[in-house]
């Protein structure tokens, strides 16, 4: 990041404060120091592997390297492979090559793991069995079709199958991206349906035959640290005896009962895998996973690897401590187990995408196998925030030793500061509020006083939710938010009402979403009134009674009389609403969604708040995004109703990235992001947001 100004306390609590100066940039004219110089002029053929942390001048780096091997090793262009990590890294690396190399610059083959599986796909497109105009799935996209193979499963069209009860606790969205999560990774994995069968078998037969009783099992090897995750505890290492406390086998009949629950999903999963390959390869698509899947497969055809190998004689992988087995499986299979010609880059402190199933201690393999370079310079930060990441980083990472700043500290910039929140682990909602009004009046001030921009700072949070709780500290202080990658989408005011509208016209004893319409701006009840309705309903201990019976007080049963004129009269425009809904559940989804967000009146109050202010069009271009969304499925899924869009969203929820949310009405917002959207990304002030221990950063032993 361009400069260092980071979270502070709030301005009651805080010293007094350095002011911002200017920044002097880098220059434009890349001089490679003897770090970068000794990795730029490495010898060809030897495989390197090169450790080089944040803003180290990696990228420029890779291009000289490039360079090098063109203008000094004679090296054609189009036989250099170039592997990135993300599309947007692919297209900076393409542009620093043509400033490069000029006309040149663009023979090199620059792309991301997936693209180049696309295109050696297309290119062999016969051998492969794939159609020549292979689509490649979005994962909200992919999600949909998926979506079709789980309803065709809940209507007994997959066959006999046995579903394990431990999907009956499971809610039916997380049920379905867990499934769907469970596929793609077996398919990246290069497992055919039989081959997970047939794995899951072998496992289970090695842990126990069936006969007698099962082998003891318990912890072998070191003690590996602990941390409690929840409870008073939170945080804190468990101690030495809570961690070499050994685990007995289970008697036999649980053990029998645990391995036949473990074998029927296997099977589920199996019967997953064919019916929604059979799905893409009908419609010529494929899932990110399905592009490693299908070119591992090509290249079990000795002639095609053999043309592949011929294409390349180098290549260069950025972002490596990114990449999962299935990704370096197939590096070693283009380029042999020895690597020659290849250099991997990277750096495991910053690997982020371990629930992608990433390795980052692959690249500290491959070090100690292959000669090694780093670059512990940064061009980047001043000091103060590099020791603060160190700091951060040091408990998983011991040892490791922390990057220097190359920059002078006179250029500006300040150190970093702390907001603490602290609180009970039973409180943590209300510290998060209190940071984040911190957050507020600390960014109020960076405006005001230090002169930025609000497109200049960003908050930056672990995971995708909780992010209305900043968006709302923000707008207290007048301050638009943009939030991104998904952050937030589903937690604005609007969406949550959207969604509790479609669940009403689905479900009208769905009192969860019947108590937040009652709530809604065109009915607007109070919490009195929402008291004297519950109260209404005869008290019964069977939960699905006391949803019907609460349906009933609200929807058709005479008003009580505790109740005033202004309560009874919002009732009745409920009962209004819901009569000109009824039957809606059943229209084909787009005509469905449309109806709903007009009859409950929150299309049009959306329209008039977006005359008024930048929350409204904001809160205007949300509800019509998720229209959009709602129509997308329906073209995909012609025969959804609210019922599946509804479980297809929840679903949609559980997946890492989506980009489906509306965009900004304004430029000049905070970002509100995850961490790993913000890759790559520069602001000159940054707040690390919902800092705990062992929750962010999560501490984990290199290798686990």
């Amino acid at each position: 990041m361009p400069a260092a100004t980071a979270p502070s306390a709030p301005p009651a609590h805080a010293p007094p404060r350095r002011r911002v100066r200017t920044v002097v940039p880098m220059a434009t004219e890349f001089v490679p120091r003897e770090q970068q110089r000794r990795i730029i002029e490495h010898d060809v053929q030897v495989p390197l592997v090169v450790v080089a942390g944040a803003g180290s001048g990696k990228t420029a780096t890779l291009v000289a390297r490039i360079g090098w091997l063109v203008h000094h090793e004679s090296v054609e262009p189009r036989n250099i492979l170039a592997v990135t990590f993300s599309r947007s890294a692919a297209a900076e690396l393409s542009a620093r090559l043509a400033v490069h190399l000029g006309s040149r610059g663009e023979e090199v083959a620059v792309s991301t793991f997936h693209a180049f599986c696309r295109e050696m796909l297309v290119l062999h497109a016969y051998r492969a069995e794939v159609d020549p105009d292979l689509r490649v799935l979005e994962e909200s996209e992919a999600l949909t079709r998926f979506h079709e193979v789980h309803r065709e499963l809940l209507d007994g069209k997959l066959g006999a199958l046995a579903i394990p009860s431990a999907l009956d606790l499971v809610a039916p969205g997380k049920a379905l991206a867990l499934l769907y999560r469970l596929v793609t990774t077996a398919t990246e994995e290069g497992l055919s349906a039989p081959g997970l069968r047939a794995a899951v078998e072998r496992a289970q037969s090695r842990l126990w035959d069936g006969a007698g009783e099962p082998p003891a099992l318990s912890i072998t090897g070191a003690l590996k640290t602990g941390f409690y995750k929840k409870g008073p505890n939170a945080g804190e290492p468990k101690a030495e005896e809570a961690l070499a406390r050994r685990h007995t086998a289970p008697a036999a009949g649980a053990l029998r009962e645990q391995l036949r629950e473990e074998a029927a999903l296997a099977d589920l999963v199996a019967a997953l895998m064919e019916r929604f390959d059979e799905l893409l390869a009908q419609r010529g698509e494929a899932t990110y996973a399905h592009l490693i899947a299908h070119l591992d497969r090509l290249l079990d055809d000795r002639e095609r690897c053999a043309a592949i190998r011929a294409r390349f004689d180098h290549c260069v992988v950025d972002e490596y401590q990114d990449t999962n087995a299935a990704q370096q499986r197939l590096l070693e299979r283009i380029f042999g187990t020895q690597l020659r010609g290849v250099m991997l880059v990277g750096d495991p402190r910053q690997s982020i995408y371990g629930f992608r199933n990433a390795r980052p201690e692959e690249i500290e393999r491959l070090a100690a196998c292959h000669v090694r370079a780093g670059i512990d310079e940064n061009f980047r930060s001043l000091q103060p925030i590099l020791d603060a990441a160190h700091a951060a980083i040091s408990p998983q990472r011991p040892g490791e030793p922390p990057l220097r700043a190359l920059r002078d500290e006179t250029c500006g910039g300040e150190e970093v500061s702390v907001i603490l929140a602290r609180g009970p682990w039973q409180e943590r909602g209300a510290a998060r509020e209190r940071e984040a009004e911190a957050i507020a009046l600390e960014a109020e001030r960076l405006i005001c006083e230090q002169g930025l921009s609000r497109a200049q700072i960003a908050i930056l949070l672990r995971s995708k939710t909780h992010a209305q709780v900043y968006v709302q500290a923000l707008a207290r202080h007048a301050i638009p938010a943009r939030t991104t990658g998904g952050v937030g989408f589903y937690e604005t005011l609007e969406i949550e009402e959207a969604l509790a509208w479609l669940r009403f016209v689905d479900d009208p004893t769905d009192d969860v979403a019947l108590l937040r319409v009652l709530s809604s701006g065109i009915v607007g009840l109070n919490e009195a009134a929402l008291a004297a309705l519950a109260a209404a309903s005869a008290p019964t201990t069977d939960p699905e009674e006391r949803r019907l019976r609460l349906a009933h007080a609200v929807l058709v049963d005479p008003l009580p009389e505790a109740l005033d004129d202004d309560a009874r009269a919002r009732v009745q425009t409920l009962r209004a609403i819901a009569g000109e809904l009824d039957g809606v559940a059943t229209l084909p989804l787009a005509e469905a969604a449309g109806r709903v967000m007009r009859a409950s009146g929150l299309e049009y109050r959306c329209a008039l708040e977006a005359q008024e202010s930048l929350d409204g069009q904001q809160a205007l271009s949300n509800l019509r995004r998720l229209l959009e969304i709602a129509q997308s499925f329906a073209r995909d899924l012609p025969s959804a109703r609210i019922p599946e869009f509804l479980e297809y969203l929840a679903g949609l929820c559980e997946v890492a990235f989506d980009e489906r949310e509306a965009d900004p009405p304004a430029s000049d917002a905070v970002t509100i992001a995850t961490i790993h959207w913000a890759k790559g990304r520069e602001w000159p002030a940054v707040f690390i947001a919902d800092v705990s221990t062992n929750v962010f950063p999560a501490y984990h032993s290199p290798g686990t």
